[in-house]
């Protein structure tokens, strides 16, 4: 719905709620105007029609209006970024590594005592990444031959919001 802003002398007035064309308003000090319509104009006071801008990627319309080039304009914000989760569950923590990493992973849970102990405290909760007891297991993965330094790398930095590993096995 076109919607329109009241200005006087050229600036928006504040506090105005917009109008749709064809609709009655007061104006702020008190005077009912029947048929609001764009380029209606009387004693300093105009409606204009509110454009509204293209919206680049990663931003976003507001319901705020500001004159730019002359002509009253919906303001654009950036959208917020989603920070990076770094608390998930095993089921998520573990989709963060490959298929055959996962295997690995499992199989020497059965024959190494410290990577067992380690397997089934992650099990118990959540995981975070950037916990010591996080750290230290993934880096023992790594001694242990079972994933790869970039394997490491990557399912510390991850994000729980991105979701299964896109990495493959080699």
């Amino acid at each position: 719905m076109t919607q329109l802003a009241l200005l006087k002398d050229g600036k928006l007035v504040s506090g105005f709620k917009r109008v749709a064309i064809g609709v009655r308003f007061t104006l702020p000090d008190g005077r009912l105007v029947m048929g609001a319509g764009d380029g209606w104009q009387m004693d300093g006071y105009a409606l204009k029609v509110v454009r509204t801008p293209t919206v680049p990627s990663g931003k976003r319309l507001t319901k705020a209006i500001k004159m730019i080039s002359g002509k009253p304009t919906y303001v654009l914000e950036d959208i917020p970024a989603i920070p990076r989760r770094t608390i998930g569950d095993f089921r998520e923590f573990m989709d963060l590594f490959t298929p055959g990493e996962q295997l690995a992973i499992a199989a020497a849970s059965q024959q190494s005592p410290q990577i067992k102990l380690w397997y089934d405290r992650a099990m118990g909760g959540d995981v975070p990444l950037d916990h010591p007891d996080t750290i230290a297991g993934v880096g023992a993965l790594v001694t242990a031959n079972l994933i790869t330094q970039e394997a490491h790398d990557a399912v510390l930095s991850a994000d729980y919001n991105a979701g299964k590993t896109t990495r493959v096995d080699n």
